[in-house]
C-alpha cells in the first residue's frame, strides 16, 4: 500500500492567488477597465494550477515514484527508468528517463503523516542507485512527459 504526502502548505496560497485575482478582476470589470480586469482573470488561472498541484497525492517506493492529480490523472515512473534527476530553485525534484521527465514538488512542501517516510525512501532510492540530483533553472517548469498511466499502481 502506497503511502502518500499531499502539498497541504501550498493550499492557501493557492485559494489566496485565485481569489485575489478573481477579485482584483470583479473591480477592475465594474469600474470599466475591461482589459486588465481580462488579465487579472488569467492571473486567476496560476491559482488553480497551483491548487492542482496542491490536491494531488505524492508516494515513493522502491519501485517507482507516484503522482495522483485530483481530477484523477495518475502518473508513474520507475527507478529502474531514472537516468538522472535535476532539482531546481524552489527545490522541485525532476527524475529523467529515456524521453520521459517526472516531475515531484519540493519535499519542504509536503504534508502529511507518511512525509519522514517518504522522504527517507527517496533519499535511500536515490543512494542505493548512486544518482546525485544537480542543479537546474528549468525544473521548475513542472512539466511531465510520457509517465501517464491508467492507474498510478
Amino acid at each position: 500500500m502506497l503511502q502518500y504526502v499531499t502539498l497541504g502548505t501550498v493550499r492557501p496560497l493557492g485559494w489566496l492567488v485565485f481569489v485575489g485575482f478573481l477579485v482584483a478582476a470583479g473591480f477592475a470589470f465594474t469600474s470599466g477597465a475591461r482589459w486588465p480586469a481580462l488579465g487579472f482573470v488569467v492571473f486567476s488561472l496560476l491559482g488553480i494550477y497551483l491548487l492542482v498541484g496542491a490536491y494531488g497525492r505524492y508516494a515513493v517506493d522502491e519501485t517507482a515514484v507516484y503522482a495522483v492529480t485530483p481530477i484523477g490523472w495518475h502518473y508513474r515512473m520507475a527507478w529502474s527508468e531514472v537516468k538522472h534527476v535535476e532539482f531546481g530553485t524552489g527545490g522541485t525534484l525532476v527524475f529523467h528517463g529515456d524521453n520521459k521527465r517526472f516531475v515531484l514538488p519540493a519535499p519542504s512542501f509536503w504534508s502529511g503523516e507518511h512525509k519522514p517516510a517518504t522522504y527517507a525512501r527517496l533519499v535511500q532510492q536515490l543512494e542505493n542507485r548512486k544518482i546525485i540530483p544537480v542543479p537546474s533553472n528549468t525544473a521548475d517548469y513542472r512539466w511531465n512527459k510520457n509517465v501517464r498511466v491508467t492507474r498510478a499502481v
